[in-house]
Formats: structure tokens, C-alpha cells, sequence
């Protein structure tokens, strides 16, 4: 696992490779102007933002981390149940969620589908 300092490497090294600037990240992230300067520092940032960073690099955060060496997140494999669901909450777009998520929305999905043909079936 990856020291908050070579987080922070990690990251700006990233931002030089998309060709993106510091301080757009820390205000589409929500960061203060600080928060790699902190990191360099040793602070340890939380679970929330190191996802965040991570969903703007397109990078998994087990990357981040130092946990693989493959920087991008596997697809999402989306059941065919749930390609015509729109996901209010998510407009609609599964990209936020994460695999065991969206397995269990198609296991929700596949429940009520059945239980709605159980009890929508013509009575004999």
C-alpha cells in the first residue's frame, strides 16, 4: 500500500499523463487547494475522496493505492435485465455504481419481475 505521499505522486504524475491541471481536479473534486500539499505532508486522506480523484482520472482507486498495477477499473457487466431500467437516482447511468451494486439491482430486478408475473398471471 502506497504512503499518502506516493498517493500524491501517483496522482500528480496521472495529471501530467491526461494533460489535466491540479486545480481543475481539486475543484471538480471538491478538494481544497490544499489537499495535495497535506498529502505530501503525510495526511491520510479518507475513502470518499480518493474515490472522487480516482472517478476523474478514470483510474480504479486500488491503483491509487498501490494495491494493482493495472490502473484503469474493470467494466461493469450490466445483466440484460437492467439495460432498459432507468436508475432514477443515477439518471439512468450505472457508471457510479460499483459491480456488486449493480448485481444486486438485477437480482432486485429479477425478484420483482417474478413476483410481479406470479401475481399478474390469468386465474384459471
Amino acid at each position: 500500500m502506497r504512503t499518502p505521499q506516493e498517493i500524491a505522486t501517483v496522482i500528480k504524475d496521472e495529471l501530467k499523463k491526461q494533460k489535466k491541471q491540479v486545480s481543475d481536479m481539486l475543484n471538480k473534486c471538491g478538494l481544497s487547494v490544499n489537499f495535495l500539499s497535506q498529502m505530501k505532508k503525510g495526511t491520510v486522506p479518507s475513502a470518499d475522496r480518493l474515490y472522487t480523484i480516482a472517478q476523474y482520472l478514470d483510474l480504479s482507486v486500488d491503483f491509487l493505492l498501490g494495491e494493482t498495477d493495472d490502473p484503469y477499473p474493470p467494466p461493469l457487466i450490466i445483466p440484460d435485465i437492467l439495460k432498459n431500467v432507468p436508475v432514477a437516482f443515477h439518471r439512468g447511468e450505472f457508471e457510479d455504481l460499483t459491480q456488486d451494486e449493480v448485481d444486486s439491482l438485477a437480482r432486485i430486478a429479477t425478484e420483482y419481475k417474478a413476483m410481479r408475473e406470479k401475481h399478474t398471471a390469468p386465474k384459471r
